[in-house]
């Protein structure tokens, strides 16, 4: 099972993916001021987009992703930085999280293979972004696997204790062995 290696404190989380969230949306922001307004000050638009999706398409759909991920992290702001066990959500991000991770910095080798001279800052917003919201899934997967294994220690602990006080009446006890997280 892939498990994240993550040690974020719970109550660390949210603050996180708050951060992580604002990121993106100061990308969007500087997105549609490049395409709207042409500031000086920022990169032009070739840089900021990559063109794999028409920008009318692709505004719209990263306005949704903001709205969930906004969501999420209320949620897990909400929950203490946790959220309710899953083992197939942990699973999903954490996995999907890795391989984003992964595409994103295959992209960036194979980007600059192709074009020497955009090595290091040139054109690599959506490719630094991209890996922002890797981040972000990541971070989020581990809301998932601190509920769960905090469940199932607490689970262990509450059998523990049942067969504690059962042993001390003097009755049987037969204690199922734990897996190991």
């Amino acid at each position: 099972m892939i498990r994240p290696v993550s040690r974020i404190a719970p109550r660390s989380r949210a603050p996180l993916l708050l951060a992580l969230l604002c990121a993106f949306v100061l990308r969007v922001t500087g997105q549609v001021l490049v395409l709207t307004l042409h500031p000086a000050w920022l990169p032009p638009m070739e840089q900021w987009y990559s063109g794999l999706l028409p920008y009318p398409f692709l505004l719209p759909a990263q306005l949704m992703l903001i709205g969930v991920m906004l969501s999420l992290t209320a949620r897990v702001d909400r929950d203490g930085g946790q959220l309710p066990p899953s083992a197939s959500r942990l699973r999903w991000l954490t996995g999907a999280s890795y391989l984003y991770a992964v595409a994103m910095v295959v992209r960036y080798v194979a980007q600059v293979t192709i074009h020497p001279e955009w090595r290091w800052f040139g054109h690599t917003i959506p490719v630094i972004f991209h890996l922002v919201l890797a981040t972000w899934l990541f971070v989020l997967g581990g809301a998932w696997r601190d509920r769960d294994l905090s469940s199932r220690r607490s689970e262990r602990s509450d059998t523990r204790a049942l067969s504690s006080r059962r042993s001390q009446r003097g009755e049987r006890v037969s204690v199922p062995s734990a897996r190991a997280p």
